[in-house]
């Protein structure tokens, strides 16, 4: 006896529809009911009208699907601020010695710049941006002692993908109190 025989005949015997079966099923029936109404007296107009909602939510799903896998997405496309020392809208009581910017991605070191600013929009920093060696994600820039006052860095940097970006954000020292 050959042992293949009891495998195929359970294979092909089964209890219970599987899950693409009963699909199939639900959308042979919704066809067979449309078109059956169709030929009621239902003109070609009338059948496309309540068909199309069907065929539309069977296939809206894959639609989306396919063109979220088609469009760029915008948050990889810019290098963006991670984290920075001082951190946006931070409160000091003592002048920082350097601001430390972190990005997300890699930055070209020749264009890449920042500057900080007081109240009247005077530089106050030592002029000596520069992304460092062992951390090209990081632009530093050293400050001068800088009194009570709310001050703005402001950066611009290329990121090695091309892509320019430029932003301010403010930080505050106040006066310690003893």
């Amino acid at each position: 006896m050959n042992p293949r025989i009891p495998v195929i005949l359970t294979t092909k015997i089964s209890a219970r529809p599987s899950r693409n079966q009963n699909r199939n099923r639900h959308c042979t029936t919704e066809v067979t009911k449309r078109t059956k109404e169709r030929n009621s007296n239902e003109s070609i107009s009338e059948f496309f009208v309540s068909f199309v909602p069907f065929v539309v939510r069977k296939t809206s799903g894959i639609a989306l699907i396919g063109l979220s896998l088609l469009t760029p997405s915008v948050a990889f496309a810019h290098a963006y601020l991670v984290k920075s020392v001082p951190a946006s809208r931070a409160t000091l009581f003592n002048s920082p010695g350097n601001i430390q910017l972190w990005f997300n991605e890699r930055l070209e070191p020749k264009y890449s710049f920042a500057s900080v600013l007081d109240p009247n929009g005077k530089r106050v920093d030592s002029a000596n941006a520069r992304v460092l060696a062992e951390d090209p994600k990081r632009l530093s820039i050293g400050v001068k002692k800088l009194p009570a006052g709310k001050y703005t860095v402001k950066f611009r940097v290329l990121s090695v993908d091309g892509h320019v970006v430029e932003q301010s954000f403010p930080f505050t020292i106040r006066e310690a109190k003893n």
